[in-house]
């Protein structure tokens, strides 16, 4: 009798789901890859071609994160063990376990948060993101519509908001 650890690999390229296992071990790898206060934001949903795609929560978790690409690239690497992901895309949308409004966060990602300066560009995307949360606080409030393609909420007539509009 095989240990299970020698017939579980063999069995799954076997049935040829090798390529689909290591691009779930992605997915499944992203939390530990960016840290708990970004996976808040974020999640990985495919990986196709060596393209790892993440939704965001909005555009400035999505430009955050496109600074951060090539370190997440190596962190994911690094994780997996093997070259899996060239690239990462980045796509606004809805995420399935969003961070809750107006809690603070309590660690927040910096891998390299030596100098002022960098204390202080930290600083102020977390102002940046507490008024993204006041204005979805507040449209909220107004009764604002939720566009039926991301499910955000937006300022302007029900519909499609702008960004799906040009889409």
């Amino acid at each position: 009798m095989r240990p299970l650890n020698d017939a579980l690999p063999q069995a799954i390229r076997g049935m040829g789901l090798e390529r689909q296992v290591r691009a779930r071990a992605v997915v499944a790898k992203w939390r530990t890859a960016v840290g708990e206060v970004l996976a808040r934001v974020s999640e990985a949903t495919f990986l196709r071609s060596g393209i790892l795609w993440v939704t965001v929560t909005d555009s400035v978790w999505q430009q955050e994160l496109n600074m951060r690409k090539e370190l997440i690239i190596a962190r994911l690497n690094e994780a997996l063990g093997a070259e899996l992901v060239q690239d990462i895309r980045f796509r606004p949308g809805a995420v399935s376990a969003p961070a809750p409004r107006g809690e603070p966060v309590e660690e927040p990602w910096r891998p390299f948060a030596r100098s002022a300066a960098q204390r202080e560009w930290q600083e102020t995307v977390e102002n940046l993101r507490n008024c993204v949360i006041e204005r979805q606080r507040a449209m909220e409030e107004r009764g604002s519509p939720i566009c039926p393609h991301c499910r955000r909420r937006f300022e302007g007539d029900p519909g499609p908001c702008p960004i799906c509009r040009v889409k």
